[in-house]
């Protein structure tokens, strides 16, 4: 039997073994910790997410149990700012969030992407140039599994189609924590400005990719 839990905006499905269902469509940010001044703004349908400075972010705590080694996460982003620093997306966190382990970036230079291990600061993959571009929205996903090399791997997609396929790879530099339990939104540099909207969060091996059309009803 699945359970269903409403919290403000936002939608948790849970059922057993450790699979976990988010849903977000940015409706106001109850169900997030936040750094800053995250605020709420137009979106890609309806609201969105915006962060407009590098030491600003906002977390998503998996709930314990529903945390996994593997999860997809998928997001509608776009930034509106002029400058071309590279700055980070998101990142993948464990040990409450305190170990950080991977996280996507993004280059606006040349719209490119690419998923880096934090800490020794290797690249895992990296896409295509021209992806991403000023004030266009992109809907991302990514999935990712949570282990030393050769076992790891993050797939990445943008708008339904691979664009990263790193495997055999260490997505687990920081020995803290085996599960993944937070996800963090985040610029990562100043003078910037980020936006996330219609955001999907699965958790377990049974996790699949939504694509960008598959959105729950009301989004």
């Amino acid at each position: 039997m699945s359970n269903v839990g409403i919290m403000a905006s936002s939608v948790n499905v849970s059922a057993p073994p450790s699979f976990f269902s988010f849903f977000e469509p940015f409706d106001n940010l109850l169900a997030w910790v936040l750094s800053g001044t995250p605020t709420i703004v137009t979106g890609r349908t309806g609201t969105a997410l915006q962060i407009s400075a590098g030491v600003a972010y906002a977390a998503y705590n998996v709930p314990a149990l529903g945390q996994s080694d593997v999860l997809t996460v998928g997001f509608a982003y776009r930034w509106t700012d002029a400058t071309i620093n590279v700055r980070d997306i998101i990142q993948f966190r464990t040990n409450a969030g305190s170990a950080f382990q991977t996280r996507l970036r993004t280059n606006p230079a040349n719209g490119s992407l690419y998923v880096e291990e934090t800490g020794l600061s290797t690249i895992l993959g990296t896409s295509a140039n021209g992806l991403l571009s000023q004030n266009v929205w992109a809907y991302i996903e990514v999935q990712t599994k949570l282990a030393d090399t050769p076992n790891g791997f993050v797939i990445v997609k943008v708008n339904g189609s691979t664009v990263i396929n790193a495997t055999g790879v260490d997505t687990r530099p920081n020995a803290a924590g085996s599960m993944y339990d937070q996800i963090r939104l985040i610029n990562s540099v100043g003078a910037s400005t980020g936006q996330w909207d219609d955001l999907y969060l699965d958790t377990s091996s049974a996790s699949a990719f939504r694509g960008p059309g598959t959105l729950p009803p009301g989004w």
